[in-house]
């Protein structure tokens, strides 16, 4: 049975008001909480929850779809029998502007309304960029700001739900929206939007480097096992992901590149819609320390009190020193207001450095088999970031 995903919105909804995360650009940073997010007690009722809620969405979804087509075929007979020709395509649903892969997955994306979602991912750019600047300066954001992008990001809230289960991921939710082949077409969209669409050579060069991207996670996920860690699904989706979009990138001419790019926002976690980042819109916080040693203690007491285990036998493991020093890249000081903001870049530093230290814990301490699994499990990630007092 299909399970709800934990994820099915946009990282730009974390950001604002969201549906299942606060508004962390405009909050204080908030307590760190443990390495999972589901309390081992209130487990097997959120599965239960979540069946339920999974088969009532796919039947909704099933049901709007049949009605959709229904009235469209409705609509063409009336447009035949009135005309006598058939009517021409709505604009709002175009044919895909880059395809690849398995021809089934391409109904996934039938019916999107990509000249919305072009708008929409504009609106919400020009707005989260209103957000970052504000909050940079210490300064209140509008509450029209809020408004705006919580209206655009239902539509692509609603376009991500309706990706659920129907392209391959390690990460339900967000990661059928940040599959390639839906960010291929979202890219496209966009630059539609701005007049400046993407030539025929380029969608097919784009093509290519999607279909380089089904190889890619075929291989890596093949080469899983009952012992792989979830962390690290998520973290190699990620790499194959960022590839991807940076050769797409790549493959735009200047004046493309400066319609996409905006460097306040692109690469930064729940910021940029178009980022694979937006994967870890759900599974990743910022962890404000004021010192490395006191980085230390904190992880140390997260591992303690999730596992039920002695803080000083934790504490003597190694595992956290080498820990640390992997994160030495993303442990800049930053200013208290902007530590709840951070790149994909720094968040894979951070992921990297955690699964490396989870592996180790994993043969270290004294666990259950039970707990040991659970740990396996973990696909929540720790940014740390250090803002001295």
């Amino acid at each position: 049975m299909n399970k709800v995903p934990t994820i099915v919105i946009t990282a730009v909804a974390s950001l604002a008001i969201g549906v299942f995360v606060g508004t962390q650009l405009a909050q204080q940073p908030q307590p760190s909480a443990p390495l999972d997010t589901v309390a081992v007690a209130d487990y097997e009722v959120v599965l239960t929850e979540r069946d339920a809620l999974a088969e009532e969405s796919a039947a909704l979804r099933e049901r709007l779809q049949t009605a959709a087509s229904e009235k469209r075929a409705v609509e063409d007979q009336i447009a035949q029998l009135t005309t006598g020709t058939a009517p021409a395509p709505a604009d709002d649903f175009d044919a895909l502007a880059v395809t690849f892969g398995d021809p089934e997955r391409l109904n996934a994306l039938d019916g999107a309304r990509w000249q919305e979602l072009a708008t929409a991912m504009a609106t919400i750019d020009e707005e989260v960029a209103k957000l970052a600047a504000a909050r940079a300066a210490g300064e209140e954001v509008d509450p029209e700001v809020w408004r705006r992008i919580s209206d655009e990001n239902t539509k692509l809230r609603a376009y991500a739900l309706g990706l659920v289960n129907k392209l391959p991921t390690h990460a339900s939710g967000n990661g059928e929206f940040t599959h390639p082949l839906s960010t291929a077409n979202l890219l496209s969209a966009y630059l539609d939007a701005t007049e400046l669409p993407l030539t025929v050579e380029q969608r097919e060069a784009i093509a290519d480097l999607g279909r380089d991207y089904d190889s890619a996670f075929a291989a890596t996920s093949a080469s899983y096992n009952e012992s792989t860690f979830g962390l690290q699904k998520l973290l190699d989706e990620l790499d194959l992901k960022r590839e991807f979009l940076d050769q797409a990138f790549d493959s735009l001419d200047a004046q493309q590149y400066d319609a996409m790019m905006r460097p306040e926002i692109r690469g930064k976690v729940r910021m940029d819609v178009l980022s694979p980042g937006v994967m870890l819109s759900r599974t990743s916080e910022a962890m404000v320390v004021g010192s490395r040693s006191e980085l230390r203690n904190q992880l140390v007491e997260r591992v303690a009190k999730q596992f039920k285990l002695p803080a000083d036998t934790v504490a003597r493991s190694a595992a956290f020193d080498h820990w640390i020093r992997e994160l030495d890249s993303v442990l800049d000081p930053v200013q208290p207001g902007m530590a709840s903001v951070y790149t994909v870049d720094q968040a894979t530093v951070a992921g990297r450095a955690q699964l490396a230290a989870m592996q180790a814990l994993s043969l270290e301490l004294d666990l259950t088999p039970a707990q040991r699994q659970r740990l396996q499990n973990v696909t929540h990630l720790v940014v740390p970031r250090v803002t001295p007092q």
